[in-house]
């Protein structure tokens, strides 16, 4: 990134901020959300304080596909004052690498400390059904873009290590999953370029390289995040099993939505018994 993109990219962020930070005030906000496909419900977990319509944030990047409205909440996951972005945008919508982590970005610059995200996906693992919450423990970038993020390479990479989703918020999920006795799979999220459901073929070789699940997003915010440092988290709601163990009925967006739609209720008492376990975590 030349030091010109770098700047713009940065007046970006800062006039970014200063429109969210005008209607909610200067207070942190430790926590942000990102929803995925069928997932906007997830909202109804949080005590909203604010609702800004995606357009009304200067450079914010305004998703197209059905179920992400682009909207920004600010309001309280349990004790956690939370910055909740209504959908995401896709490298298949034709945006570029950063702006598809503007909004990560974003979450960072207005004081986050952790990231949720959130997911529809394909299930790969022929133990994952269609309703299926999993929490996700690494991931495998197929999406062949670079790393992209806020600042230069060289001033902010650090390595993911083992996975760039951190560990101790993973157990705090589990832990949430058997209070609230949800059973909650685990497993390695694919992200794909798309926007192409997979074939038979390519089913077969993402399991057969360890992908348990696979979508279009996530992988470049959760890389971004932790080269930031951010402490990434996240859960994937399986809408499908691919066409690899002889399901090949045809998948529509809608049928995506309406799957997913199904697990938001789960997936609600789920992050609202993490939000209160986390905050009694950082506080011991």
């Amino acid at each position: 990134m030349s030091a010109t993109a770098h700047h713009s990219d940065e007046r970006s962020l800062d006039e970014a901020a200063e429109s969210i930070r005008r209607v909610g005030g200067d207070g942190p906000r430790p926590l942000a959300i990102v929803t995925g496909t069928g997932l906007a419900g997830l909202a109804g977990a949080l005590s909203i304080e604010h609702r800004i319509a995606a357009d009304a944030i200067p450079h914010l990047p305004r998703p197209a596909v059905m179920g992400h409205t682009g909207d920004v909440l600010l309001g309280q996951l349990g004790p956690l004052a939370t910055l909740f972005f209504c959908g995401r945008v896709h490298l298949y919508e034709g945006w570029t690498p950063q702006e598809v982590v503007f909004a990560t970005c974003l979450a960072a610059r207005l004081g986050a400390k952790i990231l949720l995200v959130t997911n529809a996906t394909g299930g790969i693992n022929p133990l994952l059904a269609p309703g299926d919450l999993v929490l996700l423990t690494n991931q495998i970038n197929l999406t062949f873009h670079r790393r992209t993020g806020c600042q230069p390479v060289p001033s902010s990479f650090r390595s993911a290590a083992n996975s760039p989703y951190d560990p101790r918020l993973s157990v705090l999920l589990r832990e949430a999953a058997q209070h609230e006795k949800i059973n909650l799979k685990e497993g390695i999220y694919a992200g794909n370029l798309g926007p192409n459901y997979e074939t038979r073929a390519e089913s077969a070789f993402l399991a057969r390289i360890g992908a348990d699940v696979v979508g279009m997003s996530t992988v470049a915010e959760v890389t971004v995040a932790h080269s930031i440092g951010l402490r990434a988290v996240g859960v994937s709601c399986v809408a499908n099993r691919v066409p690899m163990w002889g399901h090949v009925s045809t998948l529509t967006h809608c049928a995506v939505v309406a799957c997913v739609e199904s697990a938001v209720e789960r997936l609600k008492r789920l992050i609202l018994r993490w939000s209160g376990m986390v905050a009694d975590d950082a506080n011991r």
